[in-house]
């Protein structure tokens, strides 16, 4: 369109340089405004088209893509370090389990949620692992 518009006007500089005719004159002139018209509908959307792409980018904030994986990568090294915490605790308690000395049915049941909270710390592990390699 701009090379168009180019050569339109580059034909109407060289017909004004020809002519002395006022109508031709004129003729010239609006065709130059036309153009004129046409050069600033096309650089008034560049304009909004750049403000609605910075207004974007600014609204994005902490949300561009890398910052968003450095935050998320954070975020799992942390779950990492408390699941490690909660690992030494569970193992702490198992340990007082063994030296506890108590009736088999009570030994039972400590045994029984000990394994259902292995359990579900191995998928938690597993859940993490997975993660991290994301």
């Amino acid at each position: 369109m701009q090379k168009k518009n180019k050569d339109k006007s580059e034909q109407l500089a060289q017909q004004l340089v020809k002519t002395s005719n006022t109508e031709e004159l004129k003729k010239i002139s609006d065709q130059y405004e036309e153009i004129l018209e046409g050069f600033e509908s096309t650089m008034n959307a560049a304009y909004d088209y750049r403000d609605a792409f910075d207004s974007n980018k600014k609204g994005l904030g902490d949300f561009s893509i890398p910052a968003n994986i450095k935050l998320r990568q954070n975020e799992i090294k942390q779950l990492q370090n408390k699941l490690h915490d909660f690992e030494q605790y569970l193992q702490q308690l198992k340990q007082a389990d063994e030296d506890f000395e108590g009736d088999s049915k009570s030994e039972k049941e400590i045994a029984a949620l000990l394994e259902q909270i292995m359990n579900t710390l191995m998928e938690f592990t597993i859940d993490i692992k997975e993660l991290d390699r994301v």
